[in-house]
């Protein structure tokens, strides 16, 4: 809470906003091992840096790396990341999460959203069913991500020729 306060002081442009997140965001609520902790979570928060560029979608390794995790996601990115993702063919856990937040236009409001979502997935418990279907969906991601690595020469150099003319 200290260090909350101490970050927002200076940006009183954003009070509406701090006001509104200030109970909401903990800095830390795990302890132990950072590894172990994000193996046994029930959903993965992907926050990318142009979350808040309008018309800038770019994907870090942030993204790939818990795109191959056998668990939900959520990311906050610009707004239709998640539909440019489900047009490569990536699993984004559509059934699973309400990926609603991705067309909303406004970077402070797709926030709140996010953590409305995030507060309603405290409470989550998976049956042994559904991890080994989460471990499918993460393979599947997988199998895409090596596709894509593998055809990626291919593509680059149609660029390239494309650029020669």
């Amino acid at each position: 809470k200290d260090l909350y306060e101490k970050n927002f002081q200076g940006n009183e442009i954003f009070k509406h906003e701090h006001d509104l997140m200030q109970d909401r965001v903990p800095f830390c609520n795990f302890s132990g091992d950072i590894e172990q902790v994000i193996i046994d979570t029930h959903i993965s928060l992907v926050i990318e840096t142009y979350f808040d560029w309008p018309g800038t979608i770019a994907f870090s390794e942030k993204i790939f790396r818990a795109l191959q995790l056998p668990r939900p996601l959520i990311l906050f990115a610009a707004p239709g990341s998640i539909e440019v993702l489900r047009k490569y063919g990536f699993d984004v856990w559509d059934d699973i999460i309400d990926h609603g937040y991705d067309n909303e236009q406004h970077p402070i409001q797709r926030q709140i959203m996010i953590l409305n979502l995030l507060d309603s997935w405290r409470a989550k418990t998976y049956t042994d069913t559904q991890l080994a279907e989460f471990e499918q969906r993460a393979e599947s991601n997988r199998l895409l991500l090596k596709k894509l690595r593998m055809d990626w020469p291919r593509r680059l150099k149609t660029v390239l020729d494309q650029l020669k003319t």
